[in-house]
C-alpha cells in the first residue's frame, strides 16, 4: 500500500455520514455521564449560567458503577481468569501437555501483573459503558513485555470484512518534532528531523495516523516484520510519506463493542439506551 491510498482511505472513514451519526450519539451521552466542568455547572456562555444546574450525579455514579462491577466481574485482581488451552482439547488429556501450559498461564498472567493492562482495559470497559465502541492496543516496550493503551474513540476509525470483523484499524495522532525523532529516527522526513535538533521548534506538532490492516502477501512464519499477515503503516500526513513499515502475527487493536444493530458497525452503549 502507498501512503496516498492510506491517507485516502482515512478520509473517508473520518467524513463518512455512519461516523458522522454516530458521534452526534455519544456525544449526547457523553455529556450526561462524563460531563466537563462547563457542564455540570450547566454554564451556556461565558459570564451566562442557568438559574437550575442540571443533576450530574446520576450519569456518573452510573458509569463508574458499571465500570467497577464489569472489571471485576471480567478481570478479578488476584485470581486466575485467563487459562492457556491447545486448539485441540484432546491434548488436554495428555498429563505433561497440562503442566506445560499450566506453567505457560502463570507465566502469562504474572506478564500480564507487571503491565498496565488493568489501568487502560479500565478506560477501555469505562467508554464502553456510556460509548459503546473501545479500542485497546498492545505493544511490547522497552520497559515492559507487554504495555497496553486504550484510546478514545474520536482517536480511531476501523473498517469491517464481509464476516462483521474488525480487521482494519486507523489511528489519528499528534506527535511534537522531537517526540517523532525518538520513535521513527531516521525514517522521518527531514524538516521534521531539523525541527527536532532546534531547541526552538522541537514543540512544533505533526499529524500522524498509524493503519493496521491485513497484509496482501505475506510469508507464513516469516521472521521479517514487512512480511507479516498483518501490515502495519506509520504515516505523516503532513508529508503523505509511510515513516515506519512493520507488522504482527495478530491484529494487535482489540476493536470492543458493547452491542450492535443491524447494519451498523459501530457499538451501542447501555448509556446511549437510556439516554
Amino acid at each position: 500500500m502507498d501512503a496516498s491510498s492510506l491517507i485516502a482511505m482515512y478520509k473517508r472513514e473520518k467524513s463518512s455520514s455512519e461516523r458522522t451519526n454516530f458521534e452526534n450519539l455519544y456525544e449526547s451521552a457523553a455529556e450526561f455521564c462524563n460531563p466537563s466542568s462547563d457542564n455540570i455547572q450547566s454554564k451556556r456562555a461565558k459570564g451566562q449560567r442557568d438559574d437550575v444546574q442540571r443533576i450530574t450525579d446520576i450519569g456518573i455514579k452510573a458509569r463508574r458503577m458499571f465500570t467497577a462491577g464489569m472489571m471485576s466481574h471480567l478481570f478479578p485482581q488476584g485470581q486466575n481468569w485467563i487459562r492457556v488451552v491447545p486448539q485441540n482439547r484432546d491434548l488436554m488429556n495428555n498429563d505433561n501437555v497440562v503442566r506445560a501450559l499450566s506453567s505457560t498461564t502463570k507465566k502469562f498472567v504474572r506478564a500480564i501483573e507487571d503491565s498496565n493492562f488493568y489501568e487502560e482495559m479500565g478506560q477501555c470497559v469505562d467508554h464502553c459503558g456510556y460509548i459503546g465502541t473501545t479500542a485497546l492496543y498492545c505493544e511490547p516496550s522497552k520497559t515492559r513485555m507487554l504495555n497496553f493503551r486504550s484510546h478514545y474513540i474520536n482517536q480511531f476509525y476501523f473498517c469491517e470484512n464481509y464476516l462483521g470483523e474488525v480487521d482494519t484499524v486507523i489511528r489519528e495522532f499528534k506527535l511534537t518534532a522531537r517526540q517523532a525523532v525518538q520513535q521513527f529516527g531516521e525514517d522521518c522526513p527531514q524538516d521534521i528531523q531539523d525541527f527536532a535538533a532546534n531547541p526552538r521548534t522541537s514543540t512544533k506538532e505533526y499529524t500522524f495516523i498509524h493503519v493496521v490492516m491485513p497484509r496482501g502477501s505475506y510469508k507464513v512464519d516469516s521472521a521479517e516484520k514487512s512480511e507479516k499477515k498483518i501490515a502495519s503503516y506509520y504515516i505523516s500526513v503532513q508529508h503523505q510519506e509511510i515513516v515506519m513499515e512493520s507488522g504482527f502475527d495478530e491484529m494487535p487493536y482489540s476493536v470492543g463493542r458493547f452491542y450492535k444493530t443491524n447494519y451498523e458497525k459501530y457499538g451501542r452503549s447501555p448509556a446511549l439506551e437510556v439516554f
